[in-house]
């Protein structure tokens, strides 16, 4: 008899039907950019995958540090809007990590591309909780297009398109840390 869709990850599957069939998929941290055929081809291969965990983490039974504590106050409860940089209104990643690291006495600048200027440049395998963390998530330009807050155990906080300010792990987020920068002392 043939099946044309096996029962074995049959909701998985019409999860990734429904997602091909929308006009493009869009990258989580810049919602202007759309991915290419092949690009979304590959995303839906990782879907499809059963090994792949959720990206949602589990909730922290209490914050750690000065600023896990800060930045739970603002988790989940503050809208992702591209040039953003109210939290009433919603912030982009750039403006909610300025947002906060002001709140520990430290200016940084606008953008994401500029803020990967400031601080003490540090490699992905010695980040510390506070450090800025840089992506590039751009498919059609290349360079630092995206910031978040390391807040140590392969953690950090972003606002990110469509959610908003989430937790996520680095592995889970899709794109590789460039390289961070230590702003906070």
């Amino acid at each position: 008899m043939f099946r044309l869709w096996p029962k074995k990850n049959s909701k998985r599957l019409w999860s990734v039907i429904l997602m091909v069939s929308i006009f493009s998929i869009q990258i989580p941290c810049m919602a202007s950019e759309s991915l290419s055929p092949k690009e979304a081809l590959a995303i839906i291969r990782m879907l499809m995958d059963p090994g792949v965990k959720s990206r949602r983490l589990p909730k922290a039974a209490k914050p750690k540090s000065g600023l896990e504590k800060t930045v739970s106050v603002y988790v989940n409860r503050i809208n992702y809007a591209w040039g953003g940089t109210s939290s009433r209104y919603g912030m982009d990643c750039s403006a909610f990590t300025r947002f906060i690291i002001g709140k520990f006495g430290a200016k940084l600048p606008r953008t994401s591309k500029q803020q990967a200027q400031v601080g003490r440049y540090v490699p992905p395998e010695m980040l510390k909780t506070g450090d800025l963390v840089f992506f590039d998530c751009s498919v059609k330009r290349k360079g630092i297009d995206h910031v978040g807050i390391y807040l140590g155990r392969g953690r950090f906080v972003h606002s990110v398109s469509p959610k908003g300010v989430v937790l996520d792990t680095l592995p889970s987020f899709g794109f590789p840390v460039l390289f961070g920068r230590r702003v906070l002392s």
